[in-house]
């Protein structure tokens, strides 16, 4: 084999979208309180009482009644409802 024809390949690893550094808004709406969460990484638990995200840094979880997650793209989330409490986890 000619030095053309030698061919190295290489492994690469599969292309991961950088993570966003997270954020958290809040504003009232008709139905409650609407959080929009922004460097979601993952819903861990989904319910009409919590919802919990991962994220870079932790785990964000939004507690309360009649809860839904409105939106979800893109690494944004937006979970509206009667919001009783926002619990941050680091780790």
């Amino acid at each position: 084999m000619t030095a053309k024809q030698e061919k190295k390949h290489t492994v690469r690893l599969p292309y991961l979208l950088p993570q966003k550094p997270f954020e958290l808004s809040t504003r009232t709406s008709e139905r409650g309180l609407s959080c929009l969460l922004c460097g979601v990484a993952g819903i861990l638990v989904y319910s009409d009482t919590e919802m919990t995200f991962r994220t870079a840094r932790g785990r964000v979880a939004i507690k309360g009644e009649a809860l839904r997650c409105r939106t979800y793209v893109s690494g944004n989330a937006e979970v509206s409802g009667r919001v009783a409490c926002i619990c941050f986890e680091e780790g």
